[in-house]
């Protein structure tokens, strides 16, 4: 049976310290991951939902403390909006930031990190930026 092409860093050590993946345990056969996401794009489209999940709650935590004066519906409100909020912006971080390593690394190399095995082709360095 053969490796999945989506492999944890599998090209570090084929490529310079600029073209490594950042988060390699944003994959989902990483051992250290911990999120179900192969695509960056859905862990970036993932912490936008919650980001606007922790808005959407805190704003309805500041409804529930205008309409009845009970602190505690502000207090869940704002908890809900910083926990969510930080979560989602993090996973944003992460997916973007992967989503421009594979631009950076397929503007070098001409394909995709996750196109193609290290075993299966040697990069050519021509298409490099200097």
């Amino acid at each position: 049976m053969s490796a999945p092409l989506w492999r944890p860093r599998q090209w570090d050590a084929h490529v310079p310290p600029d073209l490594k993946e950042p988060y390699p345990s944003a994959h989902p056969n990483s051992r250290q991951g911990i999120h179900p996401f192969g695509n960056p794009r859905n862990t970036a489209l993932f912490g936008v939902a919650l980001v606007l999940m922790g808005v959407a709650i805190g704003l309805r935590g500041v409804v529930a403390f205008a309409g009845s004066g009970e602190a505690g519906a502000l207090v869940v409100g704002a908890m809900m909006l910083l926990g969510l909020g930080a979560v989602g912006a993090f996973g944003i971080h992460v997916g973007l930031a992967r989503l421009r390593w594979i631009r950076r690394f397929s503007e070098t190399y001409g394909f995709s990190p996750f196109d193609r095995r290290p075993d299966e082709v040697r990069p050519s360095r021509e298409g490099q930026r200097s």
